[in-house]
C-alpha cells in the first residue's frame, strides 16, 4: 500500500474525521471508496443492493404523487405533528 499526502483547509479535515468515525471507517477507506466510485464520465455510479433490485417495480405510482408531501405526512403523523 502507498502513500498519498493531501493539502486541504482544516475545517474540511475536521468534517472528514467527524463522517468517517459516524460510518465507522477511516478517512483513507472513505477516499478510496469514493475514488472506486468515480466512473469515467465523472459521475458518481452508486450499486443498488439485491434487495432494492428485487422489489423495484413492484408499485406504480400516480403520475401526480408528489413524495416531499408525503414524506411531509408521514413524519408529521409518526411525531404528532398537525399540519
Amino acid at each position: 500500500m502507498s502513500k498519498l499526502t493531501l493539502s486541504i483547509p482544516d475545517k474540511e479535515i475536521t468534517l472528514a474525521r467527524k463522517k468517517a468515525k459516524a460510518r465507522g471507517t477511516s478517512i483513507s477507506a472513505m477516499f478510496a471508496e469514493w475514488v472506486r466510485a468515480e466512473n469515467p464520465s465523472g459521475s458518481v455510479k452508486h450499486k443498488i443492493g439485491p434487495l432494492t433490485r428485487s422489489i423495484s417495480g413492484i408499485m406504480k405510482l400516480p403520475t401526480d404523487f408528489n413524495e416531499k408531501e408525503m414524506m411531509t405526512e408521514i413524519l408529521a403523523e409518526k411525531y404528532g405533528v398537525k399540519l
